[in-house]
């Protein structure tokens, strides 16, 4: 083939938090896979400053997931994607939001960030929510992704406190473009889980942002994490789509 006809394209956006993520061309065939794979493993070796390169692919994309594990690529599950049309008022919201004795739930606040890094760290131990995840980026990136996605506004974000220890967190942010209110995060800590405690910080959400502009609400989740999907589905939420997430570590440097 001729040295100067493009063949195969991949494209890393760099993202806050020090992530990137990829898209490429469809692969035509094995050997384009194969081929493709090769030219993102060198994409991922010449990045600086990315410690987390990801990929989000459509069920039909098979050529694309063989060339991301050809480029170093690990899938970890599929991502099922949900929503719900924005409550009308809070009546409109089902479910109990009274948490038992020693349980608050507050909104963020200007120095809240150190309990906020502590309640999401706590969350991680245990979860079924993409567990592969963990450890991967200090607890600072992965706080800067968070606020990064969609508008950031503290007065729709939440930790969840056990008798003053932060015990979890649930973040929502306006996707303006898409109409949509996000809950990009919602996560609680081992010892409080199996209480009804999550259901109550749902409701208590929704119950906060209803009657807002946007017409809807989002979110992601694992697809193994079978008591969150049931969460949500009580409230709701319906699948929309399916991804496969796929995630390499680089060094960063």
């Amino acid at each position: 083939p001729d040295a100067d006809t493009v063949r195969e394209v991949c494209l890393c956006i760099p993202g806050a938090g020090r992530t990137g993520m990829f898209f490429t061309s469809e692969p035509g065939s094995r050997e384009a896979a194969d081929e493709l794979g090769s030219l993102i493993d060198h994409v991922c070796r010449s990045l600086e400053g990315i410690i987390l390169a990801q990929c989000l692919l459509a069920e039909h994309e098979t050529r694309a997931l063989q060339a991301f594990k050809r480029g170093g690529f690990t899938s970890i599950g599929q991502l099922s994607y949900l929503r719900r049309p924005m409550p009308r008022r809070a009546a409109d919201v089902p479910g109990d939001t009274a948490l038992p004795d020693g349980v608050t739930c507050d909104t963020w606040r200007s120095g809240d960030d150190g309990d906020l890094m502590e309640a999401l760290q706590r969350s991680y131990e245990g979860t079924l929510d993409c567990p592969e995840l963990c450890g991967l980026r200090p607890i600072e990136d992965v706080l800067e992704s968070h606020r990064a996605t969609g508008e950031f506004d503290g007065r729709t974000w939440w930790i969840l406190r056990e008798r003053g220890r932060p015990v979890g967190a649930m973040l929502f942010n306006a996707m303006k473009t898409q109409g949509a209110m996000e809950l990009v995060y919602m996560g609680t800590a081992p010892e409080i889980r199996g209480r009804g405690i999550g259901s109550r910080l749902l409701a208590r959400g929704l119950k906060a942002i209803a009657g807002r502009a946007e017409a809807s609400v989002t979110c992601a989740v694992d697809h193994r994490n079978e008591p969150a999907r049931r969460l949500y589905a009580r409230y709701g939420f319906v699948p929309t789509a399916e991804r496969t997430a796929c995630i390499r570590a680089l060094p960063g440097a």
